[in-house]
């Protein structure tokens, strides 16, 4: 239930990443620019760093007014920031990672896939102390694969992916040893061709140049930026009532999430069944007579799903739904993605 979440498609960046947009995504490269030594390149520091989990604040960036190239850099990170924020404040979702190394190829259908192969959770942030710089800070809860790529390659190429696999990948992505991810992928007979070149800028295609690749390829790509592992804020809800259920039974949490079989009610049964006197319904909100039809039956309905188009009145039905409810003595518990609503 929990991987139905993630939106297995084109559009998803965490598969295919073809372009670098600034709200999205910046790749480190970019600041490589200005390294005062050719031999050090500041990408490479930074991603060591991330990987290796550095305590405190790791700096990207100090722009000065006299540099007119780090100013540039600074207002894509300031795009990028802005975003980051107006979507975790409007959906509690904040999937900002580093992504590296890259990994391309095709699926068995012909798309072509272009995404980070592990995920490394960061915050980016502006520090104001002294001086103003770009900093990032690594989150707590460890390195992960990127689990919607490898949930398109289980839908595509029909080939099983066991929670062990997704464990013991969480654990190989914390070393900063290429050699240990060949050998982990070997051993799950999953060969990817490998050349090593140092950190180099990604690759952008345009719609009409996206080529034909059959050999999977890990690049030495560095982006941070938004990479979905799920359409939903439910997704790390998931996530923490697994966890819950495995020290105490759920009860109808643990029903609704598939801790237990939930045995929904046959609906010619439910025609059929003497509804039992009770109170007028008490709505909020006018409504017309299907919107009254789906009142009646949530009494006594043991699951119902509403559907239909925009402005067909379906929020309002949830208020009133709400407010008849209460009108009985009911608790009631509303769960939806975004905060706003």
């Amino acid at each position: 239930m929990r991987d139905k979440l993630n939106d297995i498609s084109r559009r998803n960046r965490s598969i295919r990443l073809l372009k670098i947009y600034n709200k999205w995504s910046f790749d480190l490269t970019e600041l490589d620019i200005l390294s005062t030594n050719a031999d050090e390149k500041i990408s490479e520091s930074i991603v060591k760093k991330i990987i290796m989990r550095s305590k405190g604040e790791i700096t990207l960036l100090k722009p000065t007014m006299n540099n007119e190239d780090s100013m540039v850099l600074s207002k894509k990170l300031t795009d990028l920031s802005r975003n980051m924020k107006a979507i975790e404040e409007e959906s509690g979702i904040h999937d900002f990672y580093l992504g590296y190394p890259f990994i391309s190829g095709s699926l068995s259908d012909g798309t072509f896939f272009q995404a980070p192969l592990f995920l490394y959770p960061i915050r980016l942030e502006k520090s104001k102390v002294n001086t103003q710089k770009w900093i990032v800070k690594v989150e707590d809860g460890g390195p992960q694969i990127n689990r919607t790529l490898f949930l398109a390659f289980k839908k595509m190429n029909n080939v099983e992916f066991t929670e062990a696999f997704f464990e013991e990948a969480a654990e190989t992505a914390k070393k900063y040893d290429m050699d240990v991810w060949n050998a982990f992928f070997e051993k799950h007979e999953m060969n990817f061709s490998f050349s090593r070149n140092g950190l180099t800028k990604l690759k952008e295609y345009k719609r009409d140049e996206i080529p034909e690749l059959f050999e999977t390829t890990i690049l030495e790509h560095a982006i941070i930026g938004n990479f979905p592992q799920g359409s939903s804020s439910l997704v790390k809800d998931y996530d923490a009532l697994i966890e819950l259920s495995k020290e105490a039974p759920l009860s109808l949490v643990g029903e609704l999430v598939g801790e237990n079989e939930f045995e929904a009610t046959d609906e010619t049964e439910d025609k059929d069944k003497p509804i039992q006197e009770e109170p007028d319904l008490l709505n909020l909100l006018d409504m017309d007579g299907s919107q009254e039809e789906i009142l009646k039956e949530a009494r006594y309905k043991k699951g119902i799903v509403v559907h239909g188009p925009p402005g067909t009145g379906k929020s309002q039905v949830i208020v009133n739904l709400v407010t008849d409810a209460l009108s009985r003595n009911k608790k009631v518990l509303v769960v939806c993605q975004k905060r706003a609503a």
